[in-house]
This record gives C-alpha cells, structure tokens and sequence, in this order.
C-alpha cells in the first residue's frame, strides 16, 4: 500500500488541512473590528472547525 492510499496519511492530510483553515480564520478575526457582523462570522467558523478537527481526532 502507498503512502497515497494508507487510511493514516489520508486523514492525517484532512486533518492538516482543518488545522490550516482554523490558523486563517484565526489570523482573520485577530484582525476584524470586534461587535462587527464579519467578527462573529469568524467566531462561530473558528469554533465549527474546531469542533470538526475534535471529532476527526476522537
């Protein structure tokens, strides 16, 4: 089996990639105006990608 197809490294990748998205939202609401509709866009994202990088993990 190769790397490409190991179950391992196909959700270590999805996983990757969750973690990258909450890295750029976070870097995003750092920088939003707070009380401001785009800032509690980037709240509630953070925290739905956070919760799907918990589930992916258990």
């Amino acid at each position: 089996m190769t790397p490409a197809q190991d179950p391992f490294y196909i959700v270590k990748d999805e996983i990757q990639d969750s973690i990258d998205k909450v890295q750029d939202t976070f870097n995003q609401w750092k920088q939003a105006p707070e009380n401001t509709g785009e800032y509690v866009h980037l709240t509630r994202e953070l925290l739905t990608t956070c919760e799907s990088v918990q589930w992916q993990v258990h």
